[in-house]
């Protein structure tokens, strides 16, 4: 028997394993791993649920929910907060490719004062109609949960009924 063969029956069938999966694993770790963009929907519904944590980030700060109707509500969270203040993208929905300025908001909020008797269903904020090409809007809602809404739709007469500029 030979040298080599002598190690290789020596490492057995748990070394056999452990070295394949060596040969297997280690160069992959040196690959860069690209991540396709997220897509201007999910990016569109991730900054209304960053809208939703402002709210509760303010609330917890000041003990009451803001003062403010429509998208002034949320321009007193991005003014009052620390986390929202240096946070400009989140205003603006990334359909209408328009650059993050300083108390713009292309999101509206709601034409009722927030407080915690409100119904978990009712709208808390939603894009501005005409942001998506397709002329759907994203609808965040009093308890969290973001939904893609279509024109005409009940969940699209519920926004309009609840929510302003």
């Amino acid at each position: 028997m030979t040298k080599s063969t002598k190690l290789f029956l020596g490492l057995g069938i748990l070394g056999m394993l452990l070295l394949a999966a060596a040969i297997i694993i280690i160069p992959t770790l040196f690959v860069p791993h690209h991540r396709p963009p997220h897509s201007p929907n999910s990016r569109c519904a991730n900054n209304l649920k960053s809208l939703y944590n402002g709210l509760f980030i303010y609330q917890a700060e000041y003990g009451e929910y803001p003062d403010g109707q429509g998208s002034a509500l949320w321009q007193t969270i991005r003014t009052k907060t620390d986390i929202l203040k240096n946070m400009d993208n989140v205003f603006v929905c990334p359909f209408t490719k328009k650059q993050p300025q300083p108390g713009i908001c292309h999101y509206r909020g709601p034409n009722y004062p927030v407080t915690d008797e409100v119904d978990g269903k009712t709208p808390l904020g939603a894009d501005l109609p005409n942001n998506h090409p397709d002329g759907t809007i994203h609808v965040l809602y009093i308890n969290g949960m973001v939904e893609l809404v279509k024109p005409g739709t009940p969940e699209w007469e519920r926004a309009e009924k609840y929510l302003t500029k």
